[in-house]
């Protein structure tokens, strides 16, 4: 077959979608079981936005459900602006992730194979057994079983260097990875934006010596950040005031060896802890098998007799920064000096790249093979045992792991008529809390630094105090972003609200104030009814200038010879 045709294309997507649907049956057996690990923060996430829209109809700024209440805005792992997140409101939270989860795998797949067929020129055979290998390996197993579902937005890497590298026309295909940055960012790609700009980086710096000329690859470069900028705003803007309120660097502690990086591609099983490492296994476990290591090993040749010096040179900087705090000089410890790199914590993530070269070297070797096969079905057969012997190792490698996926379905208790904040830590029911309408004093968002209250109170009371003597509440009312109040004050005094203060809070009655890290409002004396709302001054300019760039983003895109070719 002839690669880059339609045909191809249509085919790549469905057999990506059946693999996808094949290496995740075991959370599609139990529909409603939600996931295990940060699945129950990350659902939590969705559950708190959803929660906001459905029941309250405020759009989704503030979530009161953890933490004593936190951003929904600045949080970068937010999820609001994801197109997979909208499913929610046909098809309920729980499958809506588990869509977004294969959706992503059947991306990296169907990625993977049009880059090895239209940039590579690999046999379909080897093309195959590139996107199995890269899939279907340890690092999307985990991700995926263990709730980074922050992390699925590496899927879009194939797609990235495909656009780069396919010299169609320069400026749609910068909006064409612009586009994918972009779904990166409303993903919440807190690894994926970061590593893809070292990412492009190293591709435009790769498509400017192979064509001698640098202003085009500057171009492109320009092209895509400057609309990733124009279209994201929405999400950097209150991204950038929260992390400049409360930064999130990280020590840079730790160290792989070639020992770890074997065991980390062959290892089928693993204690959970690592011993000499500060992380679990989850943040390791690569597996591809011996197979897809040892044909990459051999593609190595392969790759050099063919001059695609590039390939060997990525998977050693990746495999160098994957290594981490090897030295002081080492490639990641530099890198983690950077602002933004600065705050990624495990450097062994850079194993989602390094697995990309191995299954592309891989394919490689495979290629090889193939071509050197004379008859038609030989080259059939033996393509098909490849590609499916390979795909038995690592999908039953990753069922079991898979099959984590098994924690209680959301509560369909009624929920509270009244927000109120639960003593102690129930993180098994923590996706659940949203739709209770109960909140939490603890925390379990990403490692973010958000300030806690220490006057917070718990238990099924008024969420709003007076001080003692002063006046009376005759009634109040909170949903996600508003407090509202009924009460009568006898001198001027302070109301304290039962949620962490942030900037961005208004109200009808004065500039709301911080009392011990609490939302708290100063009133004169008099009969009140009070209404704050958190609603932050940079949301509508953001939002605005967010739109402006999606029309621009999606006028690029098209292609007029297309459009006129289908009147």
């Amino acid at each position: 077959m002839r690669s880059g045709t339609r045909r191809e294309l249509g085919l790549c997507f469905l057999f990506s979608s059946l693999l996808a649907l094949l290496q995740w049956w075991p959370i599609l057996r139990t529909p409603d079981a939600t996931g295990f690990g940060d699945w129950q923060m990350i659902h939590h996430n969705w559950e708190a936005s959803y929660i906001a829209l459905s029941r309250f109809g405020e759009w989704p700024l503030w979530d009161p459900f953890h933490c004593g209440g936190v951003p929904i805005l600045g949080n970068p792992e937010s999820q609001l602006y994801a197109p997979w997140f909208w499913l929610s409101f046909s098809i309920g939270t729980v499958l809506a992730v588990k869509v977004m989860l294969l959706g992503h795998v059947a991306c990296a797949a169907a990625g993977m194979y049009w880059l090895a067929r239209c940039r590579y020129q690999l046999h379909p055979g080897a093309a195959a057994v590139a996107a199995v290998a890269w899939s279907c390996n340890g690092c999307f197993v985990w991700d995926g079983a263990g709730g980074h579902a922050t992390f699925l937005s590496f899927a879009f890497a194939p797609w990235l260097s495909y656009f780069i590298h396919r010299d169609s026309h320069l400026v749609r295909d910068a909006a064409a990875v612009a586009a994918f940055l972009v779904l990166c960012l409303v993903e919440g790609g807190t690894y994926p934006l970061p590593f893809f700009v070292l990412w492009i980086g190293f591709e435009l710096s790769l498509r400017a010596m192979q064509k001698k000329r640098i202003a085009p690859s500057i171009q492109f470069g320009a092209t895509s950040f400057g609309l990733l900028a124009v279209c994201g705003a929405i999400r950097f803007v209150p991204i950038y005031f929260t992390l400049q309120a409360h930064p999130r660097q990280v020590p840079n502690r730790d160290a792989l060896s070639v020992s770890d990086l074997w065991t980390m591609l062959t290892a089928r099983t693993h204690t959970w802890r690592v011993p000499g490492h500060p992380f679990v296994w989850p943040e390791y476990g690569s597996y591809m098998g011996i197979a897809v290591v040892l044909l990459a090993m051999f593609g190595i040749v392969i790759a050099a007799r063919r001059k695609r010096w590039h390939v060997l040179v990525a998977l050693l900087l990746y495999a160098a920064v994957m290594f981490g705090n090897i030295g002081d000089y080492a490639p990641y410890s530099l890198l983690h000096r950077l602002p933004v790199y600065d705050s990624l914590r495990v450097p062994s993530r850079f194993a989602i790249f390094v697995t990309f070269y191995i299954a592309l070297l891989a394919a490689h070797s495979l290629d090889f093979g193939l071509r050197w096969l004379r008859k038609q079905r030989v080259v059939f057969a033996a393509s098909v045992i490849c590609v499916l012997g390979i795909g038995a190792d690592l999908i039953s490698a990753s069922w079991p792991t898979v099959g984590l996926w098994r924690e209680a379905p959301l509560s369909t208790a009624e929920p509270e008529p009244e927000l109120y904040l639960l003593p102690g830590r129930q993180y098994a029911s923590y996706a659940s809390y949203p739709r209770l309408n109960v909140g939490t004093t603890n925390c379990y968002v990403g490692g973010m630094n958000w300030p806690i209250s220490p006057a917070l109170w718990r238990g099924r009371e008024p969420q709003v105090r007076l001080p003692l003597g002063v006046g009376d509440l005759h009634d109040w009312h909170s949903s996600p972003n508003t407090y509202r109040a009924t009460l009568s004050a006898r001198e001027p005094t302070r109301v304290l609200f039962n949620r962490n203060y942030a900037p961005g809070y208004e109200s009808n009655l004065g500039t709301p104030v911080e009392d011990q890290g609490l939302l708290a409002l100063d009133i004169p004396a008099g009969d009140h009814a009070i209404t704050l709302r958190y609603r932050p001054p940079t949301l509508i300019p953001s939002a605005a200038i967010s739109v402006i760039g999606l029309l621009v983003l999606i006028l690029l895109l098209i292609d007029p010879a297309r459009l006129r070719a289908s009147r």
